[in-house]
């Protein structure tokens, strides 16, 4: 408990503490300290909210629209989820290369940077509203979502082609995320959107007062917070007119740059959705769909529990990334361990707690006893999580150091042995624990010791290979 309170502590100051001089190292070591600070307590103050706002609506929501209505508000909803895969990497790219024109205080770039992304990301949106008007309107929705209501079916069509724009039109808005990222400002992207997650929220409240059809429901809560980040983006190019991407221009050098990063995000992006999807798949395959009620209420559990210090993690992944390319090795040293012990006071030691008391907190929780999670699934999904954090320690600065290939091979190998190790597990033993251990084993345990080790040989100059490092406007393999 003094190690917790001290840390806290030791965090308040250093949102409070403006280094008066950045041009030395000790100096920029503090002011990244700082804005990590900051963009870690808005991004926590925004999924906090998005978590709130999501458990108020449900309510709300289902109430007004009725269970077929609001069965196909969820499916599409999901749907979008699943298309944040569609920038094919192109946003981390962009970050990336930003990262490397802050180390370089180089001012020329970045506009060149940021049109081009702009402009490829604006095409693909293109296409997607394209698809929206041309292509969705041909589906057989009814069989695709299934309405017990024959009244609810004439709903999907419309409901779709609002959210699917509203998804286009943010695509290239969103990116101000990744620019406020690199330059070590993200509290300001997180920033919009929790105040457009919140007035999405508002939104949807006001539907249902005015009796609003599903469509405007569903496509203003996705778009809202797209309309305010785009107001963010212009607060945003005010204060800070170097990043101005006009005049508007088109690069190649610089589209192969992004696309040579971003397919390895995309590979990235996708084998770690494999390893955290495939135990619930792999236990509902093998076992049957009972089975995975208990590890899916461990899991939405134990992600609650660990927001702030994800958050953390992904708030200093830059300021490693511009550190590194300054060869200020020492500082990205001290960070390191400063985060080993921050996941172990902040992450390990209420997740052993959670190990004593998890299982009484889901019967309270849920009011199921059939939903309780057996010792050893617990222990096994509490696992899977520790591995997981320690692991994004590392992952998360080499993919900011550009070493997104050894990242991106690495789970998508690790990714291949949990599902095949699954597989063998559920089958063999019929019990969901064994299933987690290999998911932990393979899909946490290793990956996180082998981006230690990659890290350890890069600090100690012994292993520079596998960097993608942008040589004469076209990124290369070394």
């Amino acid at each position: 408990m003094g190690a917790l309170i001290a840390r806290v502590m030791s965090f308040i100051r250093i949102l409070f503490t403006k280094t008066a001089n950045t041009s030395t190292p000790e100096g920029r070591g503090q002011e990244r300290y700082r804005h990590a600070a900051w963009t870690t307590l808005v991004m926590l103050a925004a999924r906090v909210s998005n978590i709130i706002t999501g458990v108020l609506s449900v309510p709300i929501t289902l109430h007004y629209l009725g269970q077929d209505l609001y069965g196909i508000w969820m499916a599409l909803t999901g749907f979008i989820a699943f298309l944040s895969f569609y920038d094919f990497g192109i946003g981390t790219g962009l970050r990336n290369l930003l990262i490397e024109c802050v180390a370089k205080d180089d001012s020329e770039q970045p506009k060149q940077l940021i049109g081009t992304a702009l402009l490829v990301l604006s095409g693909l949106a293109v296409i997607m509203i394209a698809v929206a008007f041309f292509v969705l309107p041909y589906l057989p929705w009814a069989e695709l979502i299934k309405c017990k209501d024959p009244a609810s079916a004439p709903h999907i069509l419309p409901a779709a082609q609002a959210v699917l724009i509203m998804f286009a039109v943010g695509l290239p808005i969103t990116q101000l995320q990744n620019i406020a990222n690199a330059y070590q400002r993200g509290y300001w992207g997180y920033l919009c959107f929790l105040v457009g997650r919140i007035m999405g929220f508002i939104f949807v409240i006001w539907c249902v007062q005015a009796r609003q059809p599903l469509w405007m429901l569903a496509g203003g809560y996705v778009g809202i917070p797209f309309l305010i980040t785009l107001v963010g983006w212009v607060f945003f190019f005010v204060k800070v007119p170097l990043l101005r991407p006009w005049p508007f221009w088109f690069e190649l050098g610089t589209v192969r740059r992004l696309f040579g990063i971003g397919v390895y995000v995309l590979v990235h992006h996708l084998s770690y959705a494999l390893i955290n999807t495939s135990g619930l798949l792999l236990i509902t395959g093998t076992i049957g769909a009972s089975s995975a009620v208990p590890y899916s209420v461990t899991q939405q559990m134990l992600g609650v529990s660990n927001v702030f210090v994800g958050s953390l993690l992904v708030s200093i992944s830059a300021a490693i990334g511009e550190a590194w390319h300054r060869q200020e090795y020492d500082w990205i040293q001290m960070t390191l361990h400063k985060m080993e012990k921050t996941v172990v006071v902040l992450g390990a030691i209420p997740l052993f707690f959670l190990l004593l008391t998890g299982q009484y907190i889901v019967l309270w929780w849920t009011k199921t006893p059939a939903a309780v999670p057996a010792f050893s699934l617990l222990l096994a999904c509490i696992l899977v999580t520790c591995f997981s954090l320690a692991g994004d320690i590392y992952s998360n600065s080499l993919i900011a150091m550009n070493y997104v290939r050894f990242i991106a091979l690495t789970k998508l190998f690790a990714g291949f042995a949990v599902v095949a190790g699954g597989l063998v597990a559920g089958g063999y033993f019929k019990s969901p624990s064994f299933i987690v251990f290999v998911q932990f084993f393979a899909g946490s345990f290793i990956p996180a010791v082998l981006f230690r080790i990659k890290m350890k040989r890069l600090l100690q100059g012994i292993d520079q290979r596998d960097a993608l490092i942008p040589v004469s406007g076209v990124s290369v393999n070394c």
